[in-house]
């Protein structure tokens, strides 16, 4: 594990609370914290939630089904610097580098408070040059171990004495002139010269021998005990219990060694035991490999490790007295206890009897060997996951067309799902948040805003001036032509931003730049979650976006070497939503039921089978989509007219009375 900071790592998550973060969403143009961090590194995060929460710490990077980052330690948060406890919504997920831990180059690219002022564990191993001032030495050195000093010169010694354990082994060759006082005692090897030696005296008054004496002769004391003298000494009558050093030839034993013990013996080699039996104590524990022909009274409790041949097996009994087993059954047989209890014997297992599975109505999938799944279709406004069919009104096509609007699909109080005609819907149960009226008993006096409808003027205007008109707008223009004189000569270079309806057949010059069409630039993900539709052309040339769930796995190149097991179903029943049974082949159908239609491949909402309602009673929910494909049911006192087209041109309210005009 170890600390990593990276460019451009930031994710997405709707975790709340204290925890480790679930890193479930990417965003365009940077890196996940597993490509950008590494699983089991360390980084400096930041985390903002859209209500201003926000958190900077050190956390984990876990590569995961999900990934996840971990709040290890928080440097600053928007909780007093603590853990921050984040409530619901979607945070934004970041590297960055706390300023805390930054290192700052001030003007002059010196590093702040260079003097060292702030500086802690300092290592002395880093000096790579310049020299230490003696303020920096204390008064008196420390004692330390000098273990590590080399090129000490000994002229520096002025005090103390050097012990015995600084001298080597062997003093170097040196001119020892000066050397006084020297104790003979302490001449440990080496020869003396004769020079060296004083006369050996006769006697203890003597003047000393003055020659050497003749072959094979010792100094030895005289018989009176009085004087030194040469000696031939006669060596007979040796004592073996003398010998204290050296080695007795072999020449001096006798040719046959008398019995002894051998107690004290070492070294022994048993290649040379030649007679006799070892008892059980010389032998280890556990003897060596060697050939168990002759072993005999074996034990088999005994066998630790290993494996038995064939012929060291005995017969499977047929019952608890029985001789054996002696044949192998047939092919796919298992050996197995008989119906009695009472004996083994080879049987042939039993395995389901469906031959086949097909779809039914409603119904994909199916087969006629290994596993088989039955999916449910999706159809229009069906969404179909792994263990749920769900109603789907965002599929609805989106109309701008009130002659579209026929029927309204609704749910009374009581829950009951129905058709209601626009006509019998009554505006009045709505919200007026637009404070429209009937239009009764207008005054044009108390009109401060909107506009006068044409049908409030005469058919046709009397002829005016519009010499004093100002602040006209061109957009009022509804027909009549604008002639050239109006136009400048060149028409300014303007934004198209706002142009709409644009026909990419009129382009008759030109490249549309790559960033329209290149789908390279769509995000690369590696969520599953992501893939929820897959772009497709069918052989017709038809695009379409396919479910994942409904892209069979055998249409691809099985150069895996995916395999179909063998299964074992005897029976497969309808559940909840399906029909039908399969024994042996067959189908299963799904269960057609209120707005629900089940075709051979797809179940359809058809909300055509409501129940027409003329009752304004009866819309005490309407069922809508809101801009984010979420369904709900929406009472009619919450639903704003102001949303609505206006083709009646309701107006605010007012008290006009009388409504005159008057041109000049």
């Amino acid at each position: 594990m170890a600390l990593v900071v990276n460019d451009r790592v930031k994710q997405t998550s709707t975790t709340t609370g204290t925890g480790t973060f679930d890193l479930t969403g990417s965003v365009s143009g940077f890196e996940s914290f597993v490509t950008g961090i590494g699983d089991t590194n360390t980084t400096y995060y930041s985390i903002v939630n859209e209500n201003g929460e926000f958190e900077v710490g050190l956390g984990t990077v876990t590569d995961a089904a999900t990934d996840t980052l971990s709040r290890d330690t928080v440097i600053s948060s928007s909780n007093s610097d603590a853990l921050v406890n984040f409530s619901a919504g979607t945070k934004n997920v970041f590297c960055t580098l706390p300023a805390s831990k930054a290192v700052i180059l001030d003007s002059s690219g010196n590093i702040v408070a260079n003097n060292g002022s702030n500086l802690t564990n300092l290592n002395a191993d880093n000096l790579a040059s310049g020299t230490l001032p003696d303020a920096r030495f204390p008064a008196t050195l420390p004692a330390a171990s000098g273990t590590n000093l080399t090129a000490l010169n000994a002229t520096q010694l002025t005090s103390g004495t050097v012990p015995d354990a600084r001298f080597p082994a062997t003093l170097p060759a040196a001119d020892g002139s000066a050397l006084t006082a020297l104790n003979a005692t302490n001449i440990a090897s080496g020869t003396l010269a004769s020079d060296r030696l004083p006369t050996v005296p006769t006697t203890k008054g003597g003047t000393g021998l003055t020659t050497i004496g003749t072959a094979n002769q010792v100094i030895a004391v005289n018989a009176g005990a009085t004087a030194l003298e040469y000696q031939t000494v006669d060596l007979a009558n040796l004592n073996a219990d003398n010998l204290t050093s050296g080695t007795v030839p072999d020449a001096r034993f006798p040719a046959t060694l008398p019995a002894i013990s051998g107690a004290n013996l070492t070294n022994l080699d048993a290649d040379d035991l030649a007679s006799g039996t070892l008892p059980d104590a010389r032998f280890p524990a556990t003897l060596p490999a060697a050939s168990g022909a002759n072993l005999t009274s074996l034990n088999a409790t005994n066998i630790a490790s290993g494996t038995l041949s064939a012929d060291r097996l005995p017969t499977v009994p047929t019952t608890k007295g029985g001789t054996g087993l002696t044949a192998i059954g047939t092919a796919n047989q298992v050996l197995a206890v008989n119906g009695a209890g009472t004996a083994l014997e080879y049987q042939t297992p039993t395995t389901g009897d469906i031959t086949g599975v097909t779809a039914g109505n409603g119904l994909t999938g199916g087969g006629s060997s290994g596993d088989v799944t039955l999916n449910v279709g999706a159809g229009a406004l069906i969404d179909v996951t792994a263990d749920a069919i769900d109603v789907d009104l965002s599929e609805l096509t989106t109309s701008t067309s009130d002659a579209d609007g026929d029927f309204f699909a609704v749910i009374d109080s009581a829950n009951a799902q129905k058709k209601l005609t626009k006509a019998n819907i009554n505006i009045s149960g709505f919200n007026n948040d637009s404070g429209f009226i009937d239009g009764s008993s207008l005054n044009a006096s108390n009109l401060s805003s909107g506009t006068v409808p044409d049908a409030r003027f005469p058919a046709t205007l009397p002829a005016i001036s519009g010499a004093n008109l100002t602040n006209l707008d061109a957009s009022d223009l509804a027909s009549g032509t604008v002639p050239d004189a109006r136009f400048p000569a060149t028409l300014p270079a303007i934004s198209g931003a706002n142009l709409t309806n644009l026909d990419a057949s009129d382009l008759a010059s030109g490249t549309v730049p790559i960033a329209r069409i290149d789908l390279n630039l769509l995000t690369t993900s590696t969520s599953d979650g992501d893939g929820d539709f897959f772009v497709v052309v069918d052989s017709g040339g038809a695009e379409k976006k396919l479910t994942k769930a409904n892209i069979n796995i055998s249409g691809f190149n099985n150069n895996s070497g995916f395999t179909t097991n063998t299964g074992t179903v005897t029976s497969v029943t309808g559940g909840n939503g399906l029909t039908g049974s399969v024994t042996t082949s067959g189908s299963l159908d799904v269960g057609a039921g209120t707005l629900i239609d089940v075709t051979a491949d797809a179940v359809n909402v058809d909300l055509s089978e409501l129940a027409t309602s003329t009752s304004d009673g009866d819309g005490d929910f309407f069922c809508v989509v809101d801009s984010g494909n979420a369904q709900k049911k929406l009472t009619k006192g919450n639903i704003n007219l102001s949303g609505f087209n206006n083709d009646s041109n309701f107006t605010n309210k007012g008290t006009a009375t009388v409504l005159s005009m008057i041109f000049s």
